[in-house]
């Protein structure tokens, strides 16, 4: 087999794709707390915070803000995306026992074009510009080439050992399909987008408040193809010669009939290399002020200089288990164990920390160590056929017959809890990035779950040594465990060969067990290692449906 998909894909743009365009005013502990520097300088000391949430509301009711931030639409566009793909497959048994399946993708994906001109643009860190699409010496695609070595092969083998047992194993490379503008949406020119701050974590924006408002962006003439943003205007990198990232995905599994079971079991992994991410080129480390980002020491930039690039890595590596059985009549019986890490940088581009990229290193937040799953669908035994009430009149045939009851019953560990943020002193305070408290020991696991109870310890986690990052770890933590069963109880009426009326009632969470949410990792504020609420309370729903 071969063949092709061809797409043109369109995006028109009605709307500000980065911060609000009505304006936002930040305000924070800052500008009335303490601005004194702090003398602390044991890591193990962790000193009460220098300011409380009031100073936050104090700033506020001053009209005060640390930082403001608005985006202005200059101009309403959008981009063409194209995309290519061929593929041939070919499936070859090579005698009764051994089944190859093998192919080839090839994929192309030209950068995409702007609708109009100004509708793309990206940031020139060498020179301090914007090359903007469609003006100038630039095409509508910025003069980005495109990649074109984009191969990705597949793999898969059967082979039958026995009546009862077969082994199978896989191998494939997938393309990202994601293309970097869609990520680069601080598009200056079509859009404007102004983020002003104080020159310190503990300063106010010097002559803006509440009854200035946020200052009116500056629209520029673009029709140079080349220029040079204001040094408030957030700006987009992309890299000209990006080279797209793939996914590795392999699998090895052997199936048998285990006594009527169809049983498998199997390692299931992938791994992500060349992955889209998004890095602060203007991040300053702990205890810089807006003045000693990179960028506003070579040219006086204050505002965030964000580069969309493939850069990053995932790994994904699982035991897999599964066995499936049908009752005749009776029902079925599923039952999946799945044992399984994986590890990423973030869970949507953007990183916590953008000048260690490998402190950002740590189990993903959908990760779960253990996964068991049990469904089930049965045919009560009441009425005809059944064991129960089969001939024992037409009344409680009637009655008692036709029911099934399914249900779903899920365990699984605990969600990873993501430890950020450091006590409010200048010295620990970054810029345009994040910054974790340190870690002295293990968290140990106290179990308590409801307002005001700890669920781990949070004695191990103190504010970092001055001007340094903490040493806690991305999704450190683990949370509650999660035990949940649904049910429902169905029957079909049939009236004649043409009406059925089907009834079905749904239980979810039978058991009303609470289900408590992931505990606060805000190390900043309360309730920190706490998890007060609940979710997923029982719930029963009726229903009927009519079929002709």
């Amino acid at each position: 087999r071969f063949g092709g998909d061809i797409r043109k894909l369109t995006l028109d743009k009605f709307q500000a794709t980065s911060s609000n365009p009505r304006g936002l005013f930040t305000f924070t502990t800052g500008p009335t707390g303490v601005t004194a520097v702090s003398t602390q300088t044991s890591a193990t000391f962790r000193p009460a915070p220098l300011t409380t949430n009031a100073n936050a509301v104090a700033g506020f009711l001053l009209g005060m803000p640390q930082s403001v931030r608005r985006t202005t639409v200059a101009q309403l566009g959008g981009y063409i995306t194209p995309q290519y793909f061929f593929f041939a497959q070919d499936r070859w048994q090579v005698n009764p026992k051994l089944t190859l399946n093998y192919g080839v993708r090839y994929e192309l994906y030209p950068y995409p074009s702007g609708t109009n001109p100004g509708d793309q643009s990206y940031y020139d860190p060498e020179t301090n510009t914007v090359l903007i699409s469609g003006y100038g010496p630039n095409d509508d695609r910025i003069n980005i080439k495109t990649e074109r070595g984009n191969i990705a092969p597949r793999l898969g083998v059967a082979y039958r050992f026995d009546d009862k047992t077969v082994i199978r194993a896989g191998y494939g490379i997938s393309f990202v399909p994601i293309t970097l503008n869609t990520l680069a949406n601080q598009n200056f020119g079509s859009q404007i987008d102004l983020q002003i701050a104080g020159s310190g974590a503990a300063f106010a924006v010097p002559g803006i408040t509440l009854t200035t408002g946020i200052p009116a962006a500056p629209i520029i003439d673009l029709t140079s193809g080349v220029v040079t943003p204001p040094n408030t205007a957030v700006v987009g990198v992309v890299n000209p010669n990006q080279r797209r990232g793939y996914i590795q995905s392999y699998n090895f599994t052997v199936e048998r009939d285990l006594w009527g079971f169809v049983t498998s079991a199997g390692y299931v992994g992938s791994r992500g290399t060349r992955l889209p991410g998004t890095l602060n080129l203007n991040a300053a480390g702990p205890g810089s002020t807006a003045a000693q980002r990179p960028f506003a020491i070579l040219y006086g930039r204050t505002a965030d200089v964000l580069l969309s690039d493939f850069m990053l890595s995932n790994s994904y590596h699982s035991l897999q288990v599964r066995s499936d059985r049908r009752f005749n009549k009776s029902g079925r019986l599923t039952i999946a164990y799945t044992l399984s890490r994986s590890v990423d940088y973030t869970a949507a581009f953007a990183l916590d920390n953008d000048i260690d990229i490998n402190a950002n290193r740590g189990p993903s937040n959908f990760d779960r160590t253990h996964n068991l799953v049990v469904s089930h669908v049965i045919k009560l035994p009441f009425g005809d056929g059944g064991k129960l009430f089969d001939k024992n009149g037409l009344r409680w045939r009637g009655l008692l017959g036709g029911f099934t009851l399914s249900g779903i019953f899920v365990a699984r560990s605990g969600s990873p809890v993501n430890i950020t943020g450091t006590l409010g002193n200048t010295n620990t305070t970054t810029q345009g990035s994040a910054n974790r408290p340190n870690q002295t020991g293990p968290a140990a696991v106290l179990g308590g779950l409801g307002p005001g109870e700890l669920y781990f310890d949070t004695s191990v986690f103190v504010n970092p040594d001055p001007f340094t990052f903490g040493n806690a770890g991305r999704n450190g933590v683990r949370g509650p465990h999660y035990i949940n069963y649904n049910a429902t109880l169905a029957r079909t009426f049939s009236f004649g060969e043409r009406y059925r009326l089907q009834a079905q009632m749904a239980v979810f969470n039978v058991t009303n067990s609470p289900h408590y949410n992931t505990p606060s990792g805000s190390f900043t504020s309360a309730p920190f290692g706490q998890s007060p609420s609940t979710f997923g309370e029982r719930q029963i729903r009726f229903g009927l449906r009519f079929l002709f």
